[in-house]
């Protein structure tokens, strides 16, 4: 079956609805079952559409690759309007949706060190991050709710 060149060379990943793109796993009480059973099914480093946006998720020891020895390669950041809203029209500042700049390289180096530090004990670190991604999920729906 052909498919267009645009899909193509896109890297494995779930199905995409329109408009939402992949929006429903990031919004599901159990987003780090799915997203741990996303990357048995697809690997490491696959795709995601949040919305229109296209997210490039990596994991496991790809991490390591696109963090540190492809740092450049994977420092840029899209402008979008969700980024606004989530950095509080940019005064909050951080690694993930930050662009590469001086600061980028700063908060990189902070969040290599706190999962240096962090990493002896998985479980309770996928906890923290499941946390805090409900924290936000809660803070976003009680601004937009």
């Amino acid at each position: 079956m052909n498919g267009s060149s645009a899909t193509q060379n896109l890297l494995p990943g779930p199905f995409s609805f329109p408009v939402i793109g992949n929006a429903h796993i990031m919004a599901s009480d159990s987003k780090l079952a799915k997203l741990v059973k996303l990357e048995k099914q697809y690997g490491e480093v696959f795709r995601l559409s949040l919305g229109s946006q296209l997210a490039i998720i990596v994991t496991g020891k790809a991490i390591k690759e696109a963090f540190v020895t492809k740092a450049a390669d994977f420092a840029g950041r899209p402008s979008l309007y969700s980024v606004e809203i989530f950095s509080h029209g940019g005064k909050a500042k951080n690694v993930a949706i930050e662009d590469h700049s001086p600061l980028w390289r700063l908060l990189r180096k902070i969040l290599l060190s706190a999962l240096k530090m962090y990493t002896t004990d998985v479980p309770k670190q996928a906890s923290l991050i499941n946390n805090e991604f409900d924290r936000l999920l809660q803070r976003m729906e009680l601004k937009y709710g």
